[in-house]
């Protein structure tokens, strides 16, 4: 796959539907852009690949869109290495006019790989070249072998067997509005206002709600080279003025900030505050090694690509059950929103709940397990965050989800020495309490701090001023206030 070329969903369309056909109009293959389906239906088999200069050969085979048990068609293609395609076939009938749905299927497989990252060449791929000479080593060759003219970029491959139609330059666009534009001037704007095709979402999508966001214009103090980053004092002019202006809150602030993120994951406010913090939850999934590479953690904390799963989806419904349930025994429960610790702004929570104000809740409802008769045994298996020890619960510290550490930053955050764990299922429930452990939160804190400041804060500056990081505009009235 590292030789695959990088055909885009762009060069595919340029090809199929606006490049000449044998008959010198434009192929105008609509068809074939159902050829993605054929993909995602896997009937593209393994596609073997030939490299001969600058084009690259591609051959899979490919099922019949209509039957399983006859032969397959051998579909091919001919791609240049930057992904603009030459010219296709295929074994099936309409494979003579070079514009078939199967082959349009194997370019379709090829995209898929170039988008999700799996092709191109690895540090690892080529052999040690830092020992090679600087000139190449030129060997005697029998005259035959010679070309005593000198390839030009403009000259046709292999003219005399095969004629290749030129296409028209693949565009490319700065924005999705400027994509739009380009395509309602075009004769086949109808074709992108199709509904549930390809066209039709790449035409409809919309890549970032603008509506509610701050204004965008960048402080001028936050342009500029990043410099030495220490905990205690922030050296760095940009990100400097970046905690001044967005992270650091006054306890005003701070106040308003909890009160109207209540609502929490349905609160788009709540989403900007979050973005700028590290947060309880997500402080496990923080680099414990300075070697590890940081950008997974950093582009999902800002760039959020879950959202959720059975297990979670099952949690978010069920904890208003369990809530009650506290509540039918007698207990005072108050929710919160999104609390920011008042001498490490840069570290937040958002509590499940308060009990009697002064202690606080964490909920869990795990999915139900057939394979444990009881909750009990389902949660003390092992690697769980719950363990028995003199037949009482307890939290682990190492614990694979994080649980010891998010309810001990909560503590952390909302001032309480106390917190209640509260795991709920249908049949039964668990509750215990997890006291304040202050020499494990400072060690964390140490910890956070450190990857805080010298790596994620310089990161959220450069996403700002790069303006790919939004914030909701809420949160600048809150800041300015």
């Amino acid at each position: 796959m590292r030789l695959w070329p990088a055909v885009s969903y762009v060069d595919i369309i340029n090809y199929f539907v606006l490049s000449e056909g044998v008959d010198g109009e434009e192929l105008r293959n609509y068809k074939s852009t159902e050829a993605y389906n054929y993909f995602h239906s896997n009937k593209v088999g393994r596609v073997l690949v030939h490299t001969h200069g600058n084009y690259v050969f591609l051959k899979a085979e490919v099922e019949r869109s209509q039957s399983i048990s006859q032969a397959k068609h051998s579909a091919w293609a001919m791609v240049q290495q930057g992904g603009v395609v030459e010219t296709v076939g295929c074994a099936c009938i309409a494979g003579l006019g070079r514009s078939c749905s199967h082959a349009a299927a194997v370019l379709w497989k090829i995209e898929n790989a170039v988008i999700t990252g799996k092709t191109g060449l690895a540090c690892t791929d080529t052999q040690r070249c830092w020992n090679e000479g600087t000139v190449r080593n030129l060997e005697p060759k029998p005259l035959r072998d010679i070309r005593f003219s000198h390839h030009r970029a403009g000259s046709a491959f292999n003219n005399s067997v095969l004629q290749a139609h030129p296409l028209p330059p693949t565009p490319r666009y700065l924005s999705h509005s400027e994509f739009k534009k380009h395509v309602d001037s075009d004769p086949a704007q109808p074709l992108f206002l199709l509904k549930n095709c390809l066209l039709g979402k790449c035409y409809s999508v919309n890549p970032v709600a603008q509506p509610n966001l701050a204004n965008t214009t960048v402080d001028a103090r936050l342009v500029g080279p990043h410099q030495t980053h220490n905990c205690s004092n922030i050296l760095c002019e940009p990100c400097k003025a970046f905690y001044e202006l967005f992270v650091q809150v006054n306890n005003t602030q701070a106040a308003r900030l909890e009160l109207e993120t209540r609502q929490q994951s349905a609160s788009e406010l709540w989403h900007s505050a979050r973005k700028l913090r590290l947060t309880a939850s997500s402080a496990k999934k923080v680099p414990s090694k300075a070697s590890t590479n940081p950008d997974k953690f950093l582009a999902e904390h800002m760039y959020p690509s879950f959202r959720g799963n059975y297990a979670t989806n099952y949690g978010k419904e069920n904890e208003v059950v369990a809530c009650n349930t506290l509540k039918e025994q007698g207990m005072n429960i108050t929710h919160r929103g999104i609390v920011v610790n008042e001498q490490e702004p840069w570290l937040s929570a958002s509590p499940d709940g308060v009990i009697n104000s002064s202690v606080l809740l964490e909920i869990k409802c795990p999915v139900p397990n057939k394979l444990y008769p009881t909750l009990l045994d389902q949660l003390t298996q092992n690697g769980s965050d719950v363990k028995l020890i003199d037949g009482v619960p307890q939290l682990q510290k190492t614990g694979v989800r994080g649980y010891y550490m998010q309810v001990q930053l909560g503590m952390f955050c909302t001032g309480f020495r106390m917190a209640k764990l509260f795991i709920w299922s249908p049949n039964d429930t668990i509750s215990f309490s997890v006291p304040f452990d202050e020499l494990y939160v400072q060690e964390r804190i140490a910890h956070l701090k450190r990857f805080y400041f010298s790596t994620m804060l310089p990161q959220l500056v450069n996403e700002f001023v790069g303006q790919r990081l939004n914030l909701h505009s809420a949160y600048a009235n809150i800041r300015s206030s």
